[in-house]
């Protein structure tokens, strides 16, 4: 494979060493004017030695129930071409990760604070089975836009 036919991806793993950053390699089987079809640069020799003479490596990835990772080539938000590239994203989207749990933090503190000793056979029920604890239409309008 050619180096730019290899991307990367990455993924945050816990264990007892500490916080570890897993990197996969995917390489492009096919390609097409938009599109690479990747498979884990690990699986690729068993996908050719798999690969019938009459048919492309996706062919034989998709036969054998490889998991093949779409990724477009511009603006891909699957895999990155370099390493630093696929660790900021993968930074950006812990950070997103962050500011949806301090949002989902902020929600279930209020709950839990407005519907402590609460009775909620008292609330009626709506048409859906719904029952809204009182005075919790504030923080969901801090945190959620409606329309």
């Amino acid at each position: 494979m050619r180096d730019h036919d290899v991307f990367y991806k990455m993924r945050l793993a816990i264990d007892e060493q500490g916080i570890n950053v897993i990197t996969k390699e995917l390489v492009s089987i096919h390609e097409s004017e938009c599109w690479h079809w990747c498979i884990e640069k690990s699986r690729a020799g068993y996908i050719r030695s798999y690969q019938r003479e009459d048919e492309s490596l996706l062919q034989a990835a998709k036969r054998s129930g490889e998991k093949i990772h779409k990724v477009a080539k511009v603006g891909s938000r699957v895999a990155f071409k370099t390493i630093p590239d696929a660790f900021d994203h993968l930074m950006m989207l812990k950070r997103k990760q962050i500011n949806h749990m301090r949002r989902e933090i902020a929600i279930l503190e209020d709950f839990t604070k407005k519907a402590d000793g609460l009775d909620i056979e008292s609330i009626n029920p709506g048409s859906y089975g719904e029952r809204v604890i009182p005075d919790t239409h504030e923080v969901v309008h801090d945190h959620y836009r409606f329309d």
